[in-house]
């Protein structure tokens, strides 16, 4: 039980270390794309896409 947690824990660490910089830059530019995925889903849900 042990080592499958440690395999986990460890492949959590190397898509961490991966992704650092994405993760970093999401706190630094505080901005989303939320407006546009919701008027994307008002289309989408009318049939136009």
């Amino acid at each position: 039980m042990a080592g499958i947690l440690i395999i986990c824990f460890n492949q959590v660490i190397k898509t961490m270390k991966n992704g650092q910089s994405e993760m970093l830059n999401s706190f630094i530019f505080s901005y989303s794309k939320g407006l546009l995925e919701g008027i994307n889903n008002k289309i989408n849900m009318y049939g136009y896409l």
